[in-house]
């Protein structure tokens, strides 16, 4: 058993879990090896041109004796944080994923590609190593979608857009007399002192 390294109410988690990942998965734990999303997440367009495209030979469950290399691994580390062997599981479980759903195919240069939705994974020619990772999301690794954890990206910006739609929807609101000092009500005439040999102006 391991130990959930994930954030959690803005605290380590801790508690046990069977999964390799160190995550426990539990409802109220989204996963997050950070309190705070990064800073910004770029999103690329990512796909298997369909003069490339070809299956794998490979059946999914035999993603577990493919080889992840050091680059894979720091790549994953690198984005997502967490430890070398939480991100060597990840890369794993996402690789028996990606070998029945992900969009496949084969460089002319003979190594292998799948992606999926902002995910991708390069295979050796001879499929027995995963040789490269590259992800457009910058927050969340491939188990945490899988598992349905919403992007805190997404949810940052559905707040925004509520606040202005509100603010758009709001009528607009006279101050009161009370919210005005005495000398700023626009209908008030000013007390100008007469001065002396000439007439107010008011």
């Amino acid at each position: 058993m391991k130990t959930c390294d994930r954030i959690r109410d803005g605290a380590v988690c801790w508690r046990l879990t069977p999964y390799d990942d160190a995550w426990c998965r539990k409802p109220d734990c989204p996963g997050h090896r950070t309190a705070d999303r990064p800073a910004n997440e770029a999103h690329r367009w990512m796909t298997v041109p369909a003069r490339l495209r070809q299956p794998v030979p490979l059946d999914p469950d035999e993603a577990y004796d493919v080889r992840v290399t050091h680059t894979a691994i720091a790549r994953f580390v690198a984005v997502h944080g967490g430890t070398e062997q939480a991100a060597e599981a990840e890369l794993r479980s996402m690789l028996e994923d990606f070998l029945r759903d992900a969009a496949q195919g084969r460089r002319p240069n003979g190594y292998w590609l799948l992606v999926h939705k902002g995910y991708r994974v390069v295979l050796s020619p001879d499929c027995l190593t995963m040789v490269d990772y590259t992800t457009s999301h910058a927050e969340r690794s491939w188990s945490q979608v899988k598992a349905g954890v919403t992007s805190r990206f997404a949810a940052d910006a559905k707040r925004r857009w509520r606040a202005r739609r509100t603010l758009a929807l709001s009528p607009p609101r006279m101050p009161t007399r009370a919210e005005l000092r005495a000398d700023e009500l626009p209908w008030q005439v000013p007390n100008v002192p007469a001065v002396e040999g000439c007439a107010a102006d008011v």
